[in-house]
């Protein structure tokens, strides 16, 4: 891919979420033989109407079940913009969701894939 190439699909991937009134994104990649383990619901409400509003997601696997974390995917109807700051996913997973807008609820799905794997 060219660097043109690169710069009219960063276009057409925010011009979609705009339109699609969502901000939707997933970090790592399914691999054959993982699975859902969970899926977490967040809500953060705002006080006096509609503000910036952040969620932390922050998530460990199991230590006594020999797990690996494959894909983390996070989506939110709440917002059409938002930043998603992250960390390295192997077995825990941090991230901060911010609105870019002033919304009077941020509500987000994250579904974790991974592989129980055998001792």
């Amino acid at each position: 891919m060219t660097f043109l190439q690169g710069i009219i699909l960063a276009v057409l991937v925010a011009s979609c979420l705009s339109f699609s009134q969502a901000c939707n994104v997933g970090f790592g990649k399914r691999i054959y033989g993982d699975s859902l383990l969970h899926t977490i619901v967040l809500t953060k409400q705002a006080t006096e109407g509609p503000e910036l509003l952040s969620v932390t997601l922050d998530f460990k696997v199991n230590p006594l079940i020999n797990q690996q974390l494959t894909l983390i995917w996070a989506s939110t109807e709440s917002a059409t913009s938002c930043t998603f700051l992250t960390s390295d996913m192997s077995k825990q997973f941090h991230s901060v969701v911010t609105s870019h807008s002033p919304i009077s609820e941020l509500k987000v799905t994250m579904e974790v894939y991974g592989i129980n794997w055998p001792y």
